[in-house]
């Protein structure tokens, strides 16, 4: 079967590359690394107001731009550009980790969103009382979670 242009056969799924790493739209080759950039993407959508990544052009010329050195620009918040532009280092060694992403956010929200949420069976009130202590209290190591599989706790 022959795949439309821009589409990997990867596990039985069809795929998009135009959010890709390098390596992947080089080699198929997925991971943690990979899926950093492709959250930086994602970021950038998020960012963008669900622009779309790339503008108009097609997979080719997504996987020339990119294999050049071009990165999506970005134009939001000195922080959120800071976290997209360490996902899109070219070499995957050198991308920012998903602990280093939840750390930078963290640091820059004033509300964890554990404490804000909490049980989403809650009633209003409760949502309500959950923010105001949420406002009180820093964050503890108790609420911290493990955020790369193949990453040992630092």
């Amino acid at each position: 079967m022959q795949l439309e242009e821009g589409k990997k056969d990867w596990r039985g799924a069809k795929r998009t590359t135009n959010g890709g790493a390098p390596e992947v739209m080089t080699k198929g080759i997925y991971s943690f690394s990979s899926d950093v950039w492709s959250y930086g993407v994602l970021f950038w959508e998020v960012m963008n107001a669900g622009e779309t990544p790339y503008g108009q052009m097609n997979s080719s010329g997504v996987k020339d731009y990119v294999l050049g050195g071009g990165k999506l620009v970005t134009k939001g918040e000195e922080i959120h550009n800071t976290i997209m532009q360490r996902c899109w280092q070219l070499e995957s060694k050198d991308r920012i980790t998903s602990r280093e992403i939840v750390t930078m956010l963290r640091s820059h929200c004033s509300i964890q969103p554990a404490k804000l949420f909490g049980d989403f069976s809650t009633s209003g009130q409760a949502y309500r009382q959950n923010k105001e202590e949420a406002n009180r209290q820093p964050a503890s190591s108790d609420d911290t979670y493990s955020f790369s599989p193949h990453l040992s706790n630092e």
